[in-house]
């Protein structure tokens, strides 16, 4: 048993609704696979038109042999018809999944293995992937075709690419087995399948400039009352030489250093309103997108800065709060609210905030807000106020940049 990779050659040809799930792209030789279906048609005609000029000329010239030429002329297209359903219904085909995770405009690939372990080749296999982005309802199908040697296994890696974030699933409908001629077809059915999240790609936030963080002074322990001196203690390797109180030192046999505390900072909440309002199918996408860069870009700023943030995750008839330190710990959250759409009207979702009584810093939706109970609003649309930022663009950038402007929201 032998295998080799593949590159498949798309149909041009597809079907979908809204702006799209992902976009198959490969490059490769040959007919695309719905012009390949359509030679198909047109060499069965031809096909029989050779039969039928070849038997009637034969059997006014040498009828002898034609005779034979009419066996063989009968048994060829027998032979194509039995090793095409063959070998189509003994080729076993599997869907490798690739990472779970994608960034939107940025190609992931996945892997149709088709394995051949008949002593027929396969010279055209017609297989469909079906894209979907559960979240934003959008559909795409996209064809290929690839040969399969005789017991050979092919790894065919299709790209996808995201073009809005949500959960793209990635399904496996059907094959179609060509024979040599392309006279014949045997068509099988799977349900191989899988799913990623899509979301948008992130920069690295800032480095902090927080005085609480740069101290020079002094070696610095948490405690719940800023700047408080804890006491003195013997050097450390790895101690700053200005933390060392001198004075005290000519008492002790080894230098010792000054100790002082600094405050325990709450988490920041940040809170999410799970709402888009675009009619528009692109727009949605769009929105969305900025959203969840908002977001990510929030809890990349905080987690950086070893602060910590609440992420907040509210529909109008539901919330999910979760307190994180590591940028990755968002990324569950995500995957579970992405397999549902969001909501079509931001201000239920923030009816729902407002009744569970709670605060929040920041919040990013992608409306603007009137008198919203935040002290900063990240929106996906144009800003009316010096309390609403604007995040249509580079979302990230102008996050952090307000974040920082504002001493990361927590003091």
């Amino acid at each position: 048993m032998s295998g080799r990779t593949g590159t498949p050659n798309p149909d041009q040809r597809r079907r979908g609704s809204g702006a799209g799930a992902g976009r198959g792209a490969a490059s490769g030789t040959g007919s695309h696979a719905g012009q390949t279906v359509n030679a198909m048609r047109t060499l069965k005609i031809l096909y029989l038109l050779l039969a039928g000029v070849c038997y009637l000329f034969f059997c006014l010239y040498l009828p002898q042999f034609s005779a034979y030429l009419l066996l063989c002329i009968l048994l060829l297209p027998a032979l194509l018809f039995f090793a095409a359903h063959y070998s189509g219904a003994k080729l076993q085909a599997e869907l490798v999944p690739p990472k779970p995770h994608a960034h939107i405009g940025e190609p992931f690939s996945c892997c149709v293995r088709l394995k051949n372990p008949t002593i027929f080749p396969i010279s055209t296999v017609i297989f469909r992937i079906h894209l979907e982005n559960e979240t934003l309802t959008e559909l795409d199908d996209v064809e290929f075709h690839e040969a399969v040697p005789p017991r050979q296994t092919v790894c065919i890696h299709v790209p996808v690419t995201p073009e809005h974030a949500g959960a793209v699933h990635v399904t496996l409908q059907s094959i179609q087995v060509l024979d040599t001629l392309l006279l014949f077809s045997h068509r099988k059915r799977f349900s191989a399948a899988f799913s990623a999240t899509a979301l948008p790609e992130v920069p690295q936030p800032p480095a902090s400039t927080s005085p609480l963080q740069a101290g020079e002074d002094a070696v610095m322990q948490p405690t719940t009352e800023p700047e408080e001196f804890l006491g003195v203690r013997e050097y450390r390797s790895g101690d700053r030489m200005r933390a060392i109180h001198w004075k005290l030192s000519s008492r002790f046999p080894e230098p010792v250093v000054r100790e002082y505390g600094i405050p325990a900072r709450t988490p920041v909440t940040v809170a999410f309103l799970y709402a888009v309002q675009a009619d528009n199918p692109q727009e949605r996408g769009q929105e969305l997108d900025a959203m969840l860069e908002a977001l990510q870009a929030c809890a990349a700023f905080f987690c950086a800065n070893q602060d910590g943030v609440t992420v907040v995750l509210c529909r109008s008839d539901w919330h999910r709060s979760e307190t994180i330190t590591e940028e990755q710990s968002l990324l569950p959250l995500l995957e579970n609210l992405l397999e549902t759409p969001p909501e079509a009207d931001a201000a239920a979702c923030l009816s729902h905030w407002e009744s569970l009584g709670e605060t929040a810093a920041f919040c990013v939706t992608d409306t603007i807000l009137e008198n919203p109970p935040f002290q900063k609003v990240f929106t996906a649309k144009a800003a009316g106020s010096d309390k609403h930022v604007s995040i249509a663009g580079n979302g990230a950038e102008i996050v952090y940049r307000t974040l920082t402007d504002s001493e990361g929201g927590a003091a």
